[in-house]
């Protein structure tokens, strides 16, 4: 980054200046106002990503003054091709459940990621929704968002289907997807005072319902229902 400065020596403006990967005898530069040294440094940031691409042999480098319209895509527009390609093993399509459970997730996804090219999303972002997400965000849902989001980035970050390089060198998402913990299990089991006031204010023709639901798994046999004149007893 250079300082331009006027004949008196008073700074005027921010000349941002790179090595041109092609030709290391020129250099690549974007002048900025005094007021926009932010931008310099993340336009610079944003050219050396270009040039890392460029170097390990995933996409070329082209001058900035020859760039038309960007060709990466967006998580919106890959995420979409992505399940619509998308086959299991067995060489079938996902089910319809499953690609509603899908376009539920991505709804929430491309609120945050889905203008955005796939190498514009950086692992500072990723953190970001994250952290959001997990307080915003139902326990299945961020899971499911968290997963699915993990999931198109390592895939945009590995060869593509029809043999393409990778589109992005590495995946931003570094962090593990956990399952979350059952709200059963904190729920405390219904005492035996309970049910006999609950079964109470049932019909009578629901009550014995209620004692039998309370048999489910509990390995009922015979020998533990008696008949007689038409009632049933059962010993528990």
């Amino acid at each position: 980054m250079i300082v331009r400065k006027d004949a008196d020596g008073n700074p005027t403006s921010f000349q941002a200046r790179y090595v041109n990967p092609l030709d290391p005898s020129k250099k690549v530069g974007r002048n900025f106002g005094l007021e926009y040294e932010t931008e310099a440094y993340r336009w610079l940031d944003e050219e050396h990503y270009l040039v890392t691409l460029h170097n390990k042999g995933i996409r070329q480098w082209v001058h900035p003054s020859q760039r038309g319209t960007d060709t990466m895509p967006t998580f919106r527009e890959y995420a979409k091709d992505y399940f619509d390609k998308y086959r299991k093993p067995d060489g079938s399509k996902l089910s319809g459940r499953a690609n509603r459970c899908n376009e539920i997730v991505l709804r929430r996804l491309n609120k945050t990621f889905g203008d955005i090219p796939l190498d514009r999303i950086t692992r500072q972002m990723v953190d970001e929704w994250y952290t959001t997400a997990r307080d915003e965000l139902t326990a299945w849902t961020f899971e499911q968002a968290a997963r699915t989001l993990k999931r198109i980035m390592l895939a945009a970050a590995t060869e593509q289907n029809d043999g393409t390089p990778p589109l992005i060198p590495a995946s931003p998402c570094r962090y593990r997807v956990i399952k979350p913990q059952s709200k059963r299990r904190d729920q405390p089991p219904i005492t035996a005072d309970e049910i006999k006031r609950l079964a109470d204010l049932f019909p009578d023709y629901y009550r014995l319902t209620l004692w039998l639901s309370l048999l489910v798994g509990g390995g009922l046999r015979v020998k533990k229902c008696v008949r007689n004149r038409g009632f049933s007893r059962i010993d528990l």
